[in-house]
């Protein structure tokens, strides 16, 4: 259990320090790969796969093996190894169409909206009670899978099934920081709508307008519909305003990215 929890979040950490750590990690997700491909795998080696190409930002490396693997032999051990992370390997790839394709979607989001729905327990009682935090793992964990298909959805241009699903979530739960999960959801898909837009507005105006994760979110959703200008303007406008170097990062890291950086 340590080795793929706090073990890797301080191999992690230290990556961006220590360079070197990020190479062996990528090595090692190599290694895992190749020996899936090959049929001599270890039983931990999807776990190292997925995990250290997530951390060295070589996500699309897993579902490349999980490709070759099922091509080689679909029934094989290996291939049921990778199920517990096949929906986010295939949301990080944006295959869509393979999400919507299960036949037990529909299922699936009405199981993962009424763990969404369950009683949120006080931060106090998170780390007090077993039960208290199972809960707030199992709604942490639904919430990310509902942003996973609406991802997909938006991906999709369904925006019939995209809209109804946020609607379903938003009236669980509509704080600022769900509103904020649509609209970042929609930005990863590639293909963000006017009503991301709106998600994210609604999200700033909920936070009192200083919220610098929303204020990223709304920014690159903006640039990504082609209202470049707006964005540029209003990442600049929030920048005067940042407070921390944290703050700071996040939004210059926006400007590089928009090609505004050192830019009147």
């Amino acid at each position: 259990g340590i080795r793929n929890s706090y073990l890797l979040q301080e191999l992690f950490n230290l990556s961006f320090a220590y360079e070197p750590t990020r190479k062996a990690l990528a090595d090692r997700a190599e290694a895992a790969g190749l020996r899936l491909r090959s049929g001599n795998s270890r039983e931990t080696d999807v776990a190292d796969l997925v995990t250290f190409g997530q951390m060295t930002n070589s996500e699309g490396l897993a579902i490349d093996v999980y490709d070759a693997v099922v091509a080689k032999d679909p029934n094989s051990k290996s291939v049921k190894l990778f199920d517990p992370y096949l929906f986010n390997m295939r949301v990080g790839a944006k295959r869509y169409a393979d999400i919507v394709a299960s036949s037990d979607v529909d299922k699936d989001i009405a199981l993962r909206l009424k763990h969404f729905a369950g009683k949120t327990s006080p931060l106090t009682e998170i780390f007090s009670s077993d039960d208290a935090q199972k809960n707030a793992m199992q709604k942490a964990e639904a919430f990310e899978r509902l942003m996973g298909y609406y991802q997909a959805f938006v991906g999709l241009a369904d925006h019939t099934r995209a809209a109804d699903l946020a609607a379903k979530v938003l009236k669980i739960d509509g704080n600022p920081n769900v509103l904020n999960g649509l609209a970042w959801s929609g930005y990863l898909s590639g293909k963000a709508t006017e009503t991301n837009v709106q998600q994210a507005e609604e999200a700033l105006k909920a936070s009192g307008g200083a919220s610098i994760d929303v204020i990223d979110t709304l920014v690159r959703v903006l640039h990504q519909m082609g209202r470049k200008e707006e964005a540029v303007n209003r990442c600049r406008a929030a920048l005067a305003k940042a407070e921390t170097e944290m703050e700071k990062h996040t939004l210059k890291a926006c400007l590089d990215e928009f090609g505004a950086a050192g830019t009147s």
